[in-house]
């Protein structure tokens, strides 16, 4: 019986059953660690910003960790304890140019948090096929590959070829993961036509979207957004549906993940998980998973602290001084801010490692 296209959050689609790793993406239960910037190739499309890009740094989430320093595993885990993780998503630039500590980096998750938790990994370059036994040996549950689009009209005469098959021998889920570019809708035919044929169980396309990476290169190849106030390209959706009926009768499941899935859903899910384990006492949660917090700018925050303490009631849990400025409950600070000698706003940032402000509201 032919499987029927099945509606996701916010514009997705399948056909089939989802990946485990997706299932826990949604949930906002998967850690990204993002082994290294290093990788030779350079797709037009690539998102990755300048920060990160060819830069052999770890970031576990949006925590950045030196490999190199003696406590890099002690900050992974503390991230994934920060959003109670039921999994780890690896990635990079590529990983698997640094195959001994993508396993050694496996091996301590699985150590650590035992083997449910679900780890996989993003790869697109040709490596040792020796390292498949290394990362099933590791514990590795899930690797997916991500085809340059130069290989995908003709698999059989690509590398992968050669480690995809072998891939599907061992205990891991074999997937495939790409951009759904508009134009290239024969291309990813022949491609998912080769996957299904090698055994590849599951593939994701992912919406094509403008990025701080790829802004530029995308307006060279002529690539324009849906709308002003969108990153999503115009027609990917419309290209991956099309590609996405053609396999109602094959084995292979093929999902369209949407730019707000990947945005409100599980970049949110995961926001608010970590919002509820990072949160002060003067902080506020919101429905998006941001903090809100009041902010007093003072020439000497201690000083003014003490004042603002003794001169409005406030409780200790409810003022403290961090970076500089002191911090107050919002809506404390809302009620005193017209008697407040100094600049007074709310500051609503993420509740990530690096407490990015994503809005300021002034109060006097």
């Amino acid at each position: 019986m032919p499987r029927t296209i099945q509606p996701v959050p916010l514009d997705g689609f399948r056909v089939g059953g989802l990946a485990e790793g997706c299932q826990l993406c949604e949930q906002g239960a998967k850690m990204v660690l993002f082994v290294s910037g290093d990788c030779h190739y350079t797709c037009f499309y690539c998102p990755i910003g300048k920060s990160r890009r060819n830069q052999d740094f770890v970031w576990a989430d949006e925590r950045k960790v030196d490999p190199r320093s003696p406590d890099a595993l002690q900050r992974i885990f503390d991230e994934a304890r920060s959003i109670d993780a039921k999994g780890t998503g690896i990635t990079g630039g590529d990983p698997m140019y640094h195959p001994e500590r993508v396993v050694a980096y496996i091996r301590a998750l699985k150590a650590e948090f035992g083997p449910r938790h679900h780890i996989h990994l993003y790869t697109q370059i040709d490596f040792d096929a020796r390292w498949l036994k290394e990362l099933e040996q590791a514990g590795l549950d899930e690797i997916r590959f991500h085809p340059h689009p130069d290989h995908w009209a003709d698999m059989a005469k690509s590398w992968h070829a050669r480690l995809i098959p072998l891939a599907v021998k061992t205990k891991m889920e074999v997937s495939i993961e790409i951009p759904a570019i508009p134009g290239k809708e024969d291309a990813t035919l022949a491609l998912l036509e080769w996957a299904d044929g090698a055994g590849v169980q599951f593939c994701n396309l992912n919406e094509f979207e403008w990025s701080e990476g790829n802004g530029y290169n995308m307006k060279v190849k002529g690539f324009e957004p849906d709308s002003d106030e969108d990153a999503t390209i115009r027609g990917s959706r419309e290209m991956a549906r099309s590609v996405a009926l053609r396999f109602a009768r094959r084995k292979l499941a093929v999902h369209y993940c949407s730019s707000p899935f990947k945005d409100r859903i599980q970049l949110g899910q995961r926001l608010l998980r970590r919002a509820k384990n990072v949160a002060k006492p003067w902080e506020v949660i919101t429905d998006d998973g941001t903090l809100l917090r009041g902010v007093v700018e003072a020439p000497v925050p201690h000083e003014a602290q003490k004042d603002l303490m003794e001169r409005f009631h406030i409780p200790r849990k409810l003022i403290a001084v961090r970076s500089g400025k002191v911090e107050v409950a919002p809506w404390v600070l809302e009620a005193i801010a017209k008697d407040v000698p100094w600049p007074c706003y709310f500051s609503e940032v993420y509740p990530t490692d690096d407490a990015l402000e994503v809005e300021r509201t002034p109060l006097n």
